[in-house]
């Protein structure tokens, strides 16, 4: 999960909870419900891909949370976190 964290932080995720001399405190189940914590991972890495426009990374951010927090809620926080890996190429 650290290495989404700091891509996430790549993109422009900053939050209070995040960086005191480099550790991060925020628990990262709360973090996975900030929308911006999504966006910025969005910004990234799916909005890289050269043939990505704008309004589809949008999108994408937000189909992705939808799908992690599913998988999350029906098959664990584990495979959740497999799925994200899967989603940057961990």
């Amino acid at each position: 999960m650290e290495n989404i964290i700091k891509k996430a932080i790549e993109g422009g995720y900053e939050d209070w909870y995040l960086c005191n001399a480099g550790v991060i405190s925020k628990k990262h189940c709360e973090m996975t419900c900030d929308p911006l914590f999504w966006q910025a991972l969005g910004k990234a890495t799916w909005a890289k891909n050269p043939a990505s426009q704008f309004d589809a990374v949008l999108l994408e951010w937000k189909s992705n949370a939808l799908r992690f927090h599913e998988i999350n809620l029906t098959e664990g926080w584990g495979k959740a976190v497999a799925y994200l890996k899967e989603l940057i190429k961990e």
